[in-house]
């Protein structure tokens, strides 16, 4: 009789641990969903912030282009307000343009350097050469644009130097 009180015991601990198994499984089935949902999801977060890292920067490069264009049209009307109706402008951006990729120096310092010499009166069939020469007294002396334009012109002014002289004015201070 012993045997079958501890046979009937076990049999009702046994149903016990069945019964919790039977509650805790769908409760554990329902956590591995939702864990295998949060992993799917983690997974795509690299991809977001990728494509959201991506859109930004096509955006500031946007941005970055149309300020790049409002500069340099304002410099351009610069150049326009101290220089002849009849000069041609598109010419001028286009010179400027290929001075500084061949001294890789920005557009812009390019045409700050003609607009400097425009206003002093220097004509447009002059304004590339003598810029050149203010970019690389500008790369050699490590001063910059502007500064290097005054002082060509504070030279060509103050020694009665053709323009067509300074090359070697700059030469001749490259050797310094």
């Amino acid at each position: 009789d012993k045997a079958t009180g501890s046979i009937k015991e076990f049999d009702l601990e046994l149903n016990k641990i069945e019964g919790t198994i039977n509650r805790i499984l769908p409760a554990k089935t329902k956590l591995v969903s939702k864990t295998g949902e949060w992993t799917k999801a983690l997974k795509k977060v690299p991809v977001w912030l990728t494509t959201g890292m991506l859109w930004h920067s096509i955006i500031r490069g946007i941005k970055d282009v149309a300020r790049q264009i409002v500069v340099l049209d304002t410099k351009m009307v610069e150049l326009k307000k101290v220089m002849d109706d009849s000069t041609d402008f598109a010419k001028i951006f286009e010179d400027a343009t290929k001075t500084a990729r061949a001294y890789n120096t920005e557009i812009g310092k390019v045409l700050d350097a003609y607009a400097i010499f425009a206003r002093q009166g220097f004509g447009a069939d002059v304004l590339d050469s003598v810029s050149r020469l203010a970019i690389t007294m500008s790369n050699v002396g490590n001063i910059d644009v502007e500064e290097a334009a005054s002082s060509l012109i504070a030279i060509a002014s103050g020694f009665k130097i053709q323009v067509q002289s300074l090359t070697s004015v700059v030469d001749a201070l490259n050797e310094v």
